[in-house]
């Protein structure tokens, strides 16, 4: 019985992840607010930084999912790393709100709450990434849980 129960339990938490991961395919950064944290990437074209950044998510896609953050703004990503698609519109908007230039390389680290707490027009290494995530409160209050 415990075999059928913890099958059982496996299963659903593979539809809710799949579920998840289907709802968050298409998002617009205000429903993503407050539960989850977003990496929210501006490149045109091929770019060496992009590539960069990509690598960086994929090497490190379960402490993407450990600290609730998710890569926007990039396609073709490892499917291991949490990914959301912006919508045209949507994107525009983040370029205006955030004083982003057409065509500029520019990397945003934004907290649960949608603030930015990190840019940078190069990649950001993950233990940049890391450290940042890691001293924000709400990361400190959901660690001590």
């Amino acid at each position: 019985m415990k075999h059928l129960l913890r099958m059982a339990t496996a299963a659903l938490t593979l539809i809710a992840c799949g579920a998840l991961r289907a709802q968050l395919q298409t998002a617009t950064l205000a429903s993503l607010r407050d539960h989850q944290r977003v990496l929210l990437v501006f490149a045109n074209g091929n770019n060496q930084q992009a590539e960069a950044q990509l690598t960086v998510a994929a090497t490190h896609a379960s402490e993407f999912r450990e600290r609730d953050l998710v890569l926007a703004g990039m396609t073709g990503t490892d499917t291991a790393v949490p990914t959301v698609t912006l919508a045209p519109q949507e994107e525009t908007a983040a370029r205006s709100r955030f004083h982003v230039r057409v065509g500029e390389f520019t990397v945003l680290l934004l907290g649960k709450d949608g603030g930015e707490k990190l840019r940078s027009h190069s990649a950001i290494p993950w233990d940049v990434l890391q450290r940042t995530i890691d001293a924000m409160p709400m990361r400190q209050s959901e660690m001590h849980r």
